[in-house]
């Protein structure tokens, strides 16, 4: 599975509630969708979060004495004591959070609840004290399906909240965790900006009929300023060196020449933030300028950081040499043709019209990379 970590602050829309209120799909009851900001204020960045919930007759969770086996709870008995210890810890949604007794630990087999008790929670304190907090949950690539193409988008889906304490110092940032697969085809680059996209794919779960299928996940590894370390001849260049050496050893130079894929996991720094621009005469307006020529202003008053398009990317941050991947990349026996009949296409969508991996349409690799990063 899939995961990811956001340390932040609470960041409320203007445009949504915290949380909507649905009619079922079956038209009985309703379901509630909770979501929210985890924001970084100093970076101008936010990761929204999710959760859905429902009234259900019976809910279907993990067992905590049988690994693996399913059992069925009834929404009546959902919040007594024996259903709650008779579920998986992972399989529960948990809200922890401060007070003047001591910490408090809220657990829930339903999502329905969390959402509950979240909504009074963050009523109540945090939308006042603006306490920092860690989400925890489930990262899915999410294929939309438009009848013509389909997009993949990210959605972070909460399993728990964890609320800091008042004088917590805490590190912000957004870690996904996630296995990708790729070949050494996948590689796109632009050797002048030092950034590299992998083009490959992640397993997610479509519906009952079709199960796990691939969509595409497509990664950044952003060489940029060790690329300028290494350029500096400093004492720190050999090792920065070694880092850069063994990542591309990872995502092409060690790869089957065959074309065959590779699975490996591994830690991504998310960015959602609009872009940072420095300002400079050139960009003032006729009345700014005019400004700084009678002394009223200098260019420092503005040269604040200007906004400009939002940019969303997962870089590759660290790998994850645990359980399977002890040894580093697993190599799978699948091909090229392999991936294309396992990589979801949607209803009305031929496999041609998607971008797959293919060694004779490097000139359209190249233009998309272009495409995808304004350069």
């Amino acid at each position: 599975m899939n995961t990811f970590n956001a340390i932040g602050y609470f960041k409320g829309s203007n445009n949504t509630k915290l949380v909507q209120t649905f009619p079922s799909k079956a038209g009985k009851g309703e379901y509630l969708k909770l979501s929210f900001g985890v924001s970084i204020p100093e970076k101008n960045q936010t990761t929204f979060v999710t959760l859905l919930g429902g009234v259900q007759q019976t809910i279907k969770a993990q067992s905590a004495v049988s690994k693996g086996e399913q059992i069925e709870i009834k929404w009546e008995d959902r919040m007594k004591k024996e259903s709650l210890d008779s579920v998986a810890q992972f399989a529960k949604y948990t809200f922890s959070y401060p007070s003047e007794s001591g910490r408090v630990y809220e657990e829930f087999i339903s999502p329905y609840d969390m959402i509950l008790f979240a909504e009074k929670y963050f009523d109540k304190y945090v939308l006042e004290k603006k306490l920092p907090m860690r989400v925890f949950g489930r990262f899915t690539r999410n294929p939309y399906d438009n009848g013509t193409t389909v997009k993949t988008y990210n959605q972070f889906n909460i399993q728990s909240i964890y609320i800091y304490d008042d004088d917590a110092q805490v590190d912000c940032s957004t870690i996904v965790k996630a296995e990708i697969i790729y070949n050494k085809d996948s590689l796109m680059q632009d050797r002048e900006k030092n950034r590299y996209l992998i083009s490959g794919y992640t397993a997610e779960y479509i519906n009952k009929a079709l199960g796990q299928k691939y969509v595409p996940f497509c990664p950044v590894y952003d060489a940029r300023k060790i690329m300028d370390f290494i350029s500096k001849n400093n004492e720190k260049s050999e090792q920065l060196k070694r880092i850069h050496e063994s990542m591309m050893a990872y995502l092409h130079d060690n790869l089957p020449d065959d074309g065959t894929f590779v699975t490996m996991m591994y830690e991504f720094l998310y960015i959602r933030c609009a872009e940072e621009v420095e300002i400079d005469e050139s960009m003032l307006t006729p009345a700014q300028l005019e400004e700084i020529a009678l002394g009223e202003r200098t260019i420092d008053d503005y040269k604040t950081r200007a906004v400009g398009e939002t940019i969303e990317e997962l870089r590759f941050y660290k790998k994850i040499l645990n359980g399977k991947y002890s040894n580093g990349l697993v190599m799978t026996a699948l091909t090229p043709h392999d991936i294309e009949n396992e990589v979801y296409v949607g209803k009305n969508v031929s496999v041609e019209s998607n971008y797959l991996n293919n060694t004779d349409n490097k000139s359209k690799e190249n233009e998309l990379f272009q495409e995808l990063f304004n350069i």
